[in-house]
């Protein structure tokens, strides 16, 4: 395809380069492969594949190898065996290919009882009026086989899936025009992947470790109240508020403990130290409370703390990424309806803590690159006060520095 405005100007279309044509295959060559056996483990284990046969093969214009396999013996079973045996001499060479023209069983099968159903009104239309042509041919659409086309690749390219889709759809596409202008046409793809967000996954992490801690504050109240010992205590003069300012005492220490070790690289600068404490403790106190009202409802200890660890687990992470997916989605493509949405959703969750820690770890995270990139350019000198007003940034505050 002659280059364009959607050519890659790091890779562009060698339209001008033609292609090999194909290889010869000497004539007694075999077109049956030998089965793979497993090696045994003395012997360091692993597939003992034969040597593969020679197949036909071309260079196309893009510099890639074209092989045709489709002379190899055995059917499915021998394509399989020979991408068996060329793993190893194809490792990261070889990402996928093409298998056209498949005969599919089961449409097939569904569109030989809609013949047979439209044959049926047919018979009944003949009845009233002499059979046609069209009408005597029915019969022979029984036969009419249903092909489709097939698309192999190696997820380990994360770009094989789409590229090789990619490649069928301009075969079919120039397949289907005039011979001699077929290179003048394409269908350009691209795909627009996320950038690698470690944080995300560090903040789920965070979320994963406190949701048990929290879910530890309903054991001792539950079994407590089932053994009896909380009604021996109040009677026994103990006042109600005396009891549950304790019990919320020395939870909030077992919580500290945990939270203390959470202090991560990610999140900690001279400027985000204090901020990030803020927000670990304010998690714990806004979310045991949450707990301790579950265990009015819940009456075994074991079952209690398993079904509030996945409560707070899955509003911590679904609450989180649905905001922060659908905040990077609108920004990347620049979809000021998505970062409406982001906003919205940002200020219903916020009434859930799970989703304040969350959404908290991630603004330090943004708060911790943002004034590291920045100290980079600028230098130290006025960066430290520029940041020491607030812990609020949003794209409006990161964007500039991504550009």
């Amino acid at each position: 395809m002659p280059p364009g405005r959607f050519s890659n100007p790091r890779f562009p279309c060698k339209w001008h380069r033609a292609g090999s044509a194909w290889s010869e295959v000497p004539a007694n060559s075999s077109n049956t492969v030998g089965r793979c056996r497993c090696r045994p483990e003395s012997a360091g284990g692993g597939p003992d594949c034969p040597a593969r046969p020679d197949q036909p093969r071309r260079a196309l214009m893009s510099g890639d190898l074209l092989e045709d396999l489709s002379g190899l013996r055995g059917g499915l079973g021998g394509l399989a065996d020979y991408l068996r045996a060329s793993t190893m001499p194809d490792y990261r060479r070889r990402f996928g290919g093409l298998r056209l023209f498949v005969e599919n069983a089961t449409a097939a099968a569904a569109r030989a009882g809609a013949v047979d159903t439209a044959w049926r009104s047919l018979q009944l239309l003949g009845l009233l009026v002499p059979a046609g042509p069209p009408v005597a041919a029915a019969p022979g659409l029984r036969a009419a086989a249903a092909h489709q086309h097939e698309v192999w690749f190696d997820n380990r390219g994360y770009t094989a899936g789409p590229a090789y889709l990619n490649v069928l759809h301009n075969a079919l596409l120039r397949s289907l025009i005039p011979a001699g202008n077929a290179s003048a046409y394409g269908i350009s793809a691209w795909t627009h992947p996320m950038n690698a967000f470690v944080s995300a996954m560090t903040v789920v992490s965070v979320l994963f470790a406190l949701s048990f801690v929290l879910a530890s504050f309903v054991i001792f109240p539950i079994a407590e109240r089932r053994s009896g010992a909380k009604h021996l205590q109040l009677v026994s003069g103990v006042p109600p508020g005396l009891y549950w300012l304790v019990n919320h005492a020395w939870n909030l220490v077992n919580y500290l403990a945990p939270a203390a070790t959470l202090l991560l690289h990610e999140f900690v600068s001279a400027g985000s130290i204090g901020p990030t404490v803020t927000v670990l403790l304010l998690y714990g106190l806004a979310c045991a409370p949450l707990m301790y009202l579950a265990s009015w409802r819940l009456g075994v200890p074991s079952k209690a703390y398993t079904l509030l660890a996945c409560a707070n687990l899955g509003l911590g992470f679904v609450t989180t990424m649905s905001v922060t997916i659908v905040r990077m989605i609108g920004e990347q493509n620049d979809d000021k309806r998505m970062q409406r949405i982001s906003e919205v959703l940002k200020w219903l969750f916020m009434a859930l803590p799970h989703f304040c820690l969350g959404h908290g770890l991630m603004e330090l995270n943004i708060y911790y690159q943002l004034s590291v990139r920045l100290l980079s350019m600028a230098g130290k000198r006025g960066v430290k006060e520029y940041f020491s007003s607030g812990l609020v940034f949003h794209s409006s505050a990161w964007q500039p520095a991504r550009k």
